[in-house]
């Protein structure tokens, strides 16, 4: 959320057609990629909205993203995105449907994806 990223220096030396995985604290560095696009961004920081209402969603965020962003799965201007909830809180020491989560993700390349088990 500050901005204090470095995203240039991050990928000096990485050559475009490897797998890229991108660790940020905060979602919001989506916004500044710039022309660089890793396969893979895992970000927290939004703590899934920490308090939401079914149907609704989130009731705010600490991101400059729309709140439909807070937590999950989903592709941001084409880069493939997972933003876990955490098991902490920001702010108020409360929660409201939105629990904690400890994320496990199993990576796999496209030809194990297609491999009968």
């Amino acid at each position: 959320t500050l901005g204090l990223d470095r995203i240039d220096q991050a990928y000096k030396g990485v050559a475009r057609d490897t797998a890229q995985i991108l660790l940020a604290h905060s979602p919001d560095v989506l916004t500044r990629l710039g022309r660089h696009r890793p396969g893979l961004l895992l970000a927290g920081h939004t703590h899934g909205g920490q308090l939401r209402l079914p149907g609704i969603g989130a009731l705010g965020t600490v991101s400059v993203l729309p709140r439909r962003y807070a937590m999950g799965a989903y592709i941001y201007d084409g880069v493939q995105t997972y933003v876990s909830r955490g098991i902490g809180t920001s702010g108020a020491p409360a929660r409201l449907y939105c629990p904690p989560e400890i994320t496990f993700i199993t990576l796999r390349s496209p030809a194990a994806a297609h491999r009968v088990a």
